[in-house]
């Protein structure tokens, strides 16, 4: 896709210096460079909060309400570290969304409202007019099963890990990737072996989420006590 549009990669090459306008490979070569963007990653700024609330590595640590250690703190957003409500590991994802959603549900936590954190990380990216889209959680995988047509754009990614699908990507699939936002959350993503062997697809999670109730009647429902708490302002 990126080479179609005239990008060249080179792998397993690394920058020894940067000149005026090139830089340097550790091969000796030299490319030349108008502009040079470079991604060193990121880091939280909370070594001021080590000795004043628990911490996962750089991450303040929270319970699922986005509570810290101490009872009057709440994080949410890139510096949080927070039980995934499906595994109860700690993860850390910094995406703008995820924010948000961490901020409604730590306010409401606030008011005293007891609304668990039970989102999906859910990413994309949109690249040359295509949308790439990513949603679950896995660090590691045994396996990706591709389903579509990768020489034509259009595909779903299916991350497997001991027969379960922990991850989800898709590009020019519409509603892909928000179908398996929805299965994850709700516990109905199939064992990957149906998936492979043609028993499960995306239509079929459709039906199966379709015969859940609008109305969520969980106890610590968002919908519902956020309508509550704005009664009470």
């Amino acid at each position: 896709m990126h080479e179609e549009k005239g990008v060249q990669f080179l792998t397993g090459k690394n920058v020894t210096q940067i000149k005026d306008a090139s830089i340097v490979l550790d091969d000796g070569s030299e490319v030349s460079a108008d502009i040079v963007l470079m991604g060193v990653g990121i880091a939280p700024n909370t070594d001021f909060l080590n000795d004043k609330l628990a911490m996962n590595s750089s991450f303040v640590k929270t319970d699922k309400y986005l509570n810290t250690s101490d009872e009057n703190i709440f994080a949410a957003g890139d510096i949080a570290s927070v039980p995934y409500f499906a595994n109860g590991d700690y993860i850390s994802f910094g995406h703008y969304v995820s924010a948000q959603q961490q901020g409604a549900v730590a306010a409401l936590n606030m008011l005293n409202q007891k609304v668990s954190y039970d989102y999906v990380p859910f990413f994309w990216s949109r690249q040359w007019d295509k949308s790439i889209q990513y949603t679950g959680y896995g660090t590691t995988w045994d396996e990706v099963f591709i389903a579509g047509n990768l020489s034509n754009l259009e595909f779903v990614a299916y991350y497997i890990k001991d027969n379960n699908v922990v991850g989800f990507a898709s590009m020019n699939t519409p509603n892909a990737a928000n179908i398996m936002y929805e299965a994850f959350r709700n516990n109905k993503t199939p064992r990957a072996t149906l998936i492979k062997d043609g028993t499960e697809n995306l239509e079929t999670i459709k039906k199966s989420l379709s015969k859940i109730k609008v109305k969520c009647k969980r106890a610590d429902c968002v919908c519902e006590r956020r309508r509550n708490a704005n009664k009470k302002i």
